[in-house]
């Protein structure tokens, strides 16, 4: 959906205008036409990215000895690891 209203500027009024219009001209299986790239592209990403949480999450705690982290903690370790994550990625 945000690749037609990127493309198609100004022709949907609304997001339900451009479900309704895809959905009457083209079918409902246009709704899942780019699903099938994008799974292929997440799926890699998000296997990265919770092996460097998991990583960085078990040296933490080894290292300060806690058994739990709190909501902080887990915070700041997932967003480090979504920064290491974003900057390997292939362009």
């Amino acid at each position: 959906m945000q690749d037609r209203f990127t493309v198609h500027t100004g022709a949907y009024r609304s997001i339900w205008h451009a479900f309704g219009k895809i959905v009457q001209e083209e079918g409902v299986g246009a709704m899942y036409r780019g699903l099938v790239p994008t799974m292929v592209g997440l799926v890699p990403y998000s296997a990265a990215y919770y092996f460097v949480y998991d990583t960085l999450t078990r040296s933490y705690r080894q290292f300060k000895k806690k058994p739990h982290l709190d909501s902080f903690e887990t915070f700041l370790i997932g967003s480090f690891a979504g920064k290491i994550n974003h900057s390997h990625q292939i362009r």
